[in-house]
């Protein structure tokens, strides 16, 4: 090579690797060093590059001469033109000299370098230029906002419910309420949102198993956003096509949540006005008398659940009648948010989040162009004190357990942005479409089958507790199933056939406390073994002796204690990673079973 020949390197100045790699990089004598240049500063370089199809986001560039050299080619050239001077260098041209090497450990560097800029927060080159103003990041950040606000009401659910739910230590909680909160009020922190996904990730693994219907839908979804962004990272893809792989995945959580929601309902029990919970939860609403317990109301309650569901579901797999799918969806979910029954204010915020997937990449643009929108701009800062004081205020709402209060609060926030929706999500040029399931990729793919078979695992016998249960009065279990079009119990795995009843049981320091299940229930013996390993623990922390009552194939056994099981524990009891997924309910033995059975 000449002498003569111009050696140059381009690369990110606000990448900490980026800068050390090439300032620590000696090359021969007979190169020289190269001229460093920061694209960042650069930009007719980097306009240059651009045009000729190198992403400046995706690698460095190398010239030498005439001959252009760019990611993996690059660092594979200058590392078989890097001098053995020190001991980077040795380290350097052995590694990336090879071109084989260079491409397996090229994509691990750029995955790094990726990571170091969301987490410091820097925006990447080709978003000098005003930042990333494009519709794509503008339908992230409209959605990232809605879910932050979602997390900020699971945070106040886990304080309504926590005496009856899993706890979760308490550094973890306040981390997942603070980020939750940040992302609210920073929903374009690209790298809150991701920590705050994994800590909520972190949160569910903890709580598992589950049968919250919007936990089960955001564990999914929770899982499909931190894959799909490694992959997005991996690869350094555009806005575009990281939304192409995250959003649809979403949307289709949603979709299979309609379907099952119909689909459980399909049974004799949700059918019957006088044990149906949909005249349940028609009973906890405010309205007149005639209206709350007329027949005609009962069955319009009943029936318009399959209408109004069906509808929203078939609406948003059509461009045409999407707009008013999402206002009907949006809407159903309000109006579920405001019921009496429940706190249903985080379930109802995480559908109002995924329907926020079906909005056109326009929609913030469009909103920005609002007075309410001006109005914050006048004044950020006040409406960022606002947003502190409303979550503040909804977790001493539920603190105090007042469920009138946080309904309040969900009306607050969830009607504002009903309205925006409606006001500015007409246009549908630029709608997301996405439903052929390979285009998310496989992991993507893969994931959203996982769900569906989640939701399906009552009728092939992995669950005796339906996955996303939505009130649907439905039972399944080893002897009986109400569902009309499932007629047959599963027979999958042979725990179901092996159901017990429990009389009793008692704790030797206190012989009152009587710890078995309601008298109605059985359950299945798998999952007394799995109790009475977690009552084994409890008695060598705290000495003393439990002692169980119980029936099974017909033989009673009184007053065993729980070495008594120690045999089947370890031959038959599935590991706890299992059993996080696996979920044997008690099984409700009346007939037919109220809807408050499982309350």
């Amino acid at each position: 090579m000449a002498e003569k020949e111009t050696v140059k390197v381009f690369y990110d100045g606000e990448c900490p690797f980026c800068s050390r790699y090439v300032k620590y990089i000696k090359f021969v004598e007979t190169v020289g060093q190269p001229e460093l240049i920061d694209l960042r500063e650069d930009k007719e370089s980097r306009e240059a590059f651009e045009r000729e199809g190198y992403d400046v986001d995706k690698g460095m560039v190398l010239q030498i001469g005439q001959q252009t050299y760019h990611g993996k080619d690059a660092v594979n050239k200058m590392a078989d033109l890097s001098s053995p001077s020190t001991f980077f260098n040795k380290l350097n041209h052995y590694f990336l000299s090879s071109s084989l090497m260079a491409a397996i450990l090229y994509p691990i560097m750029v995955f790094f370098r990726n990571l170091t800029l969301e987490l410091l927060g820097q925006r990447f080159i080709k978003d000098e230029d005003g930042g990333r103003v494009n519709p794509a990041f503008d339908f992230f950040k409209s959605f990232a906002w809605i879910y932050g606000l979602y997390c900020v009401f699971h945070f106040s659910y886990l304080t309504y419910y926590s005496e009856t739910i899993a706890p979760v230590p308490a550094p973890l909680s306040w981390a997942f309420v603070l980020l939750a909160v940040f992302v609210v009020l920073r929903p374009w922190a690209t790298h809150i949102f991701t920590l705050l996904i994994v800590v909520r990730a972190a949160e569910m693994w903890l709580q598992m198993p589950m049968t919250s219907n919007h936990a089960i839908i955001d564990f999914f979804f929770q899982i499909i956003f931190i894959l799909t962004g490694v992959v997005a990272l991996l690869r350094r893809f555009s806005w575009n096509e990281f939304v192409a792989l995250f959003a649809p995945a979403g949307r289709w959580l949603l979709i299979i949540m309609y379907v099952f929601g119909i689909f459980h309902k399909i049974n004799t029990d949700f059918l019957n006005s006088e044990y149906s919970c949909a005249v349940f939860l028609w009973q906890q609403y405010p309205f007149p008398d005639f209206v709350v317990n007329g027949l005609w109301a009962h069955y319009l309650a009943i029936y318009g659940t399959f209408v109004v569901e069906g509808l929203i579901m078939l609406g948003l797999v059509f461009r045409k009648t999407r707009y008013i799918a999402v206002i009907m969806g949006m809407g159903f979910h309000m109006f579920l948010g405001l019921s009496g029954n429940a706190y249903y204010g985080p379930f109802s915020m995480l559908s109002i989040a995924l329907h926020s997937l079906f909005l056109p990449q326009s929609f913030l643009a469009s909103f920005k162009s609002s007075k309410v929108f001006g109005l914050y701009k006048a004044r950020p800062l006040i409406v960022k004190l606002l947003l502190v004081n409303f979550a503040l205020v909804l977790y001493l709402f539920a603190a105090i357990h007042s469920h009138t209060l946080l309904t309040l609060m969900f009306v607050l926030v969830s009607v504002p942005f009903f309205i925006a929706v409606i006001r500015y999500a007409k246009e549908y040029k630029d709608a997301p479409t996405g439903w052929n399931l390979l285009a998310m990729g496989p992991l993507g793919t893969l994931l959203v089958l996982l769900y569906f078979v989640n939701n399906a695992a009552p009728y092939i016998g992995l669950k005796t507790h339906q996955s996303l249960n939505m009130f649907s009065n439905l039972h399944i279990d080893a002897s009986r199933t109400n569902h009309l079009v499932i007629t047959q119990p599963p027979t999958m795995l042979p725990f179901l056939k092996d159901v017990v009843t429990i009389e009793y049981i008692k704790w030797s320091e206190d012989p009152e406390i009587n710890l078995a299940p309601h008298p109605h229930m059985a359950v299945v013996y798998h999952s007394l073994l799995a109790t009475m390993e977690a009552l084994r623990e409890e008695e060598k922390e705290q000495g003393g002796q439990f002692l169980i009552t119980y029936t099974r194939n017909g033989v009673r056994y009184v007053d065993v204690g729980t070495d008594h099981f120690k045999t089947d524990i370890d031959r038959k009891l599935l590991p706890a990673y299992m059993r996080k997924v696996i979920l044997f309910e008690g099984l409700d033995q009346r007939q037919p079973r109220p809807c408050t059975a499982f309350r």
